[in-house]
């Protein structure tokens, strides 16, 4: 009876009401797996967007590329690339073309931990219900929405800078905003 009534409920709605109502749930369900495991990894949410902006193979990258991947000012990079070399995840060296440069690189543990934190994401309960043919359909597909968004940005990289350097924050997030019946509610 519940998945008749999902059905109902899709065909009645608009596709990309229907679209972003759904990805706010699932991004709730993954909000709340990822926060146990970074509590057990004794990570935040920033230090771990920042494990996960740097290259797995421990390659370094230049401050200003991390702070790039990750939407923010370089200035923020350095206050948390400060506190993850303080726990040996990182180490920071000025980089080897520009000595100005200050190159970051993930050490063996923090590869370590950022594969831990990647397997727990790639085993949350949100996808077992897909099969091993509807997950790489579904990965597929965010790829490709996640690849436009990526060709917007580049395309006009200081007007999304500049929207997010005047953003507040919001008091609570748009996934608790939804109503019962997953509609958006002012």
């Amino acid at each position: 009876m519940t998945a008749r009534w999902e059905q109902d409920r899709v065909e009645r709605q608009p596709i990309g009401y229907v679209l972003a109502a759904s990805i706010f749930r699932v991004y709730e369900a993954l909000q709340l797996d990822i926060a146990k495991h970074l509590m057990d990894l004794r990570l935040t949410e920033s230090l771990a967007a920042v494990l996960s902006g740097l290259d797995a193979a421990g390659r370094p990258l230049a401050r200003r590329a991390v702070a790039e991947r990750l939407r923010c000012d370089p200035s923020n990079v350095t206050a948390l690339v400060d506190r993850l070399e303080e726990r040996g995840l990182v180490d920071r060296f000025a980089d080897q073309t520009d000595r100005r440069v200050k190159a970051i690189a993930l050490t063996p543990l923090g590869i370590a931990t950022r594969a831990r934190l990647a397997a727990a994401v790639a085993d949350n309960a949100t996808f077992a219900r897909l099969t091993a043919k509807q997950q790489s359909e579904l990965a597929r597909l965010l790829a490709r929405c996640s690849s436009a968004v990526t060709e917007n940005e580049t395309q006009h990289p200081a007007d999304h800078r500049e929207e997010l350097s005047h953003a507040r924050p919001a008091e609570k997030p748009l996934t608790s905003r939804l109503d019962r019946n997953h509609r958006l509610t002012a």
